[in-house]
């Protein structure tokens, strides 16, 4: 998966990518097999809030213009990407199960 990562108010050293390496775009890119690489385009944005939180965000757009989206909050980094993983992951699975989807060619 093609993952843009973005940060504000945070500086996103190499553990911080590998830490969103293997929580979102390992878990994701699971589920986007049968999809080409040239649309599996996401973008992730990590914020450092008031407060010590990280605000964290996933935005993609799958074919039939199924928009993907999920937003979390956490004092730890790897608790919001878990978190976020598990959001996209329950929308992308809808997404696959829904009677109207074919598989991809």
């Amino acid at each position: 998966m093609n993952l843009q990562i973005t940060g504000d108010r945070i500086h996103l050293n190499p553990a911080i990518k590998t830490l969103i390496s293997e929580k979102i775009d390992q878990q994701i890119g699971k589920l986007l097999t049968n999809f080409s690489t040239d649309i599996q385009i996401a973008s992730i944005r990590i914020q450092k809030e008031k407060l010590e939180l990280f605000k964290v965000n996933f935005d993609m757009t799958l074919p039939g213009k199924k928009h993907i989206y999920a937003e979390t909050e956490h004092i730890l980094l790897e608790s919001a990407l878990i978190d976020l993983s598990h959001q996209v992951e329950k929308q992308i699975k809808k997404y696959l199960h829904h009677p109207w989807f074919l598989s991809p060619s």
